[in-house]
């Protein structure tokens, strides 16, 4: 995924492993972030660190995907586009802080590295000599990038890898509620009314309805309407869980290492974008997805601070003034998780 560019732009020569193109982005993440600026006596922890993470990385044979991400990040970056600092399991690898994917100090924070990457559940399979990655195993890399800026990374990314990419389908099924209302109104001709009353006898857990076949075993008020109603129950039962319309995943790429049309079916979406005629679970078996998240709140702040005349990442995050508000659940508008 490394243009002869930037190894010139590294220092090292085109033809250097790309082991070699990683080990020396860590160095030289190393001589910029942990040098100056963490207690010497700290030091060989964060070599020992990343020494371990390089060597498994390496064992595992995901060298060329962390340089893949790197490389997305290193296009944002050469283009001024805003992105988060991290999000999810990547924030622990000093590797991806080292190199720029993050911004996270995962010896600052303490989080583990078996998180993000763990040798017993990476797999691989050699086919004709290569060396293939299960890709829904492959180590998880989210990416919070600027909202309206978005489109050029997806072009990037589209551009540098022509016809091995596509959009990922989503697929919604028929839900119990769902199939009580449509089965009875198609059935029995039951009002809208009636088939709201009858859903709504099904109970929820954390905002998800019960399936049909639990009610009738442990849900008295609707086993006394299914008394009744027999045959819509039993056409309700035998639709559950069957697809009831298809989407376009908000921020997956899939990446295919040959031309994407003839390693996976493709169809197009409702806005004429190619996307996979497999879902996340099939599709990630034997491509590779990564997520490119637009979020609004990153061209926010980023426009906040251009205006404001203050440097992002200078705004020190254990301030007071930040906290006081959550402590007290004043102003929790926008907050996604914390």
């Amino acid at each position: 995924p490394i243009s002869p560019n930037q190894y010139q732009e590294i220092g090292l020569s085109e033809n250097s492993p790309n082991f070699d193109f990683l080990l020396k982005l860590c160095e030289v993440g190393f001589n910029n972030k942990i040098l100056n600026n963490i207690n010497k006596e700290k030091h060989q922890e964060y070599i020992d660190r990343y020494t371990y993470e390089l060597k498994t990385i390496d064992e595992l044979g995901f060298i060329d995907y962390i340089l893949m991400i790197w490389d997305i990040c290193d296009f944002g970056n050469k283009n001024n586009i805003p992105r988060g600092p991290g999000r999810g399991s990547v924030c622990s690898s000093l590797v991806c802080y080292l190199s720029g994917i993050t911004e996270i100090d995962v010896i600052e924070h303490g989080t583990l590295f078996t998180r993000f990457l763990n040798k017993t559940r990476a797999k691989s399979k050699i086919v004709d000599g290569i060396k293939y990655i299960d890709g829904s195993l492959a180590p998880d890399i989210d990416q919070d990038q600027c909202y309206f800026r978005r489109p050029e990374i997806i072009n990037y990314i589209n551009e540098k890898y022509k016809g091995k990419t596509c959009k990922l389908l989503t697929t919604s099924t028929l839900s119990s509620k769902i199939l009580i209302k449509d089965v009875l109104k198609t059935l029995e001709e039951s009002t809208e009314q009636q088939a709201n009353e009858a859903s709504n006898l099904l109970e929820k857990e954390f905002g998800v309805p019960e399936e049909i076949s639990k009610a009738l075993k442990d849900n008295k008020n609707f086993q006394e309407w299914a008394e009744n109603h027999k045959e819509t129950c039993k056409i309700a039962c035998q639709l559950a869980g069957l697809i009831r319309g298809v989407g376009q995943h908000a921020s997956a790429i899939l990446i295919a290492h040959d031309k994407i049309d003839e390693i996976i079916p493709l169809q197009l979406s409702n806005t004429k974008e190619v996307i996979s005629s497999y879902d996340m679970y099939s599709a990630s078996k034997i491509l590779l997805k990564i997520d490119e998240l637009g979020l609004k709140t990153v061209s926010l702040v980023n426009e906040v601070c251009k205006l404001i005349k203050i440097n992002q990442n200078s705004i020190d995050i254990r301030h007071p003034s930040i906290y006081k508000y959550l402590e007290n659940f004043e102003h929790s508008y926008g907050i996604f998780q914390f």
